[in-house]
């Protein structure tokens, strides 16, 4: 098993394929051409939700890195400094809005399109690493590598399956 590991592992190496990928046959034709349809549709929103979310994503990260010194700690720290940023930055950006509006309409439904913003530009994120991890599986498996990267995830989760059972 550890050598199956090891040869996938080297196999791996330049495309960086997720396990999920190989798992699953990528996707073709209608199925791909939907994904990549509803991430040309959802951009704008996506494009608004990562302007407003990006001083709440950067400032974890920040502080992490410059706080936190133990490796044991970091994904706490991590967490807790995105639960306070993003709450920190909900209620000055809402603020903000109030002052500039003056409008309470305005300012619940700009409250309103936070979350739901940060939500479609996650989804955004994620279709558009799923099409390029595709596309990148399709391009590897018509070379002789990548059919014995598949070989090789094939013989690795069936030699799991056979430990579990």
């Amino acid at each position: 098993l550890s050598e199956l590991a090891f040869r996938f592992q080297q196999l791996n190496r330049p495309p960086a394929l997720s396990p999920e990928t190989l798992a699953k046959p990528p996707m073709f034709g209608f199925g791909l051409l939907v994904q990549l349809i509803m991430l040309l549709l959802l951009v704008p929103v996506a494009v608004w939700g990562l302007i407003n979310h990006l001083p709440a994503l950067l400032l974890p990260q920040i502080m992490t890195k410059r706080f936190v010194k133990d490796l044991n700690f970091f994904a706490s720290v991590k967490f807790l400094a995105a639960l306070c940023s993003f709450t920190l930055l909900y209620v000055l950006q809402t603020g903000l809005v109030w002052l500039l509006s003056g409008s309470f309409l305005w300012v619940f439904l700009y409250l309103f399109s936070l979350p739901l913003s940060g939500r479609i530009a996650l989804f955004c994120k994620d279709v558009f690493m799923q099409c390029k991890q595709y596309l990148q599986c399709r391009r590897l498996n018509q070379t002789d590598k990548g059919k014995e990267l598949v070989n090789t995830y094939g013989e690795i989760t069936d030699m799991l399956n056979h430990l579990i059972t």
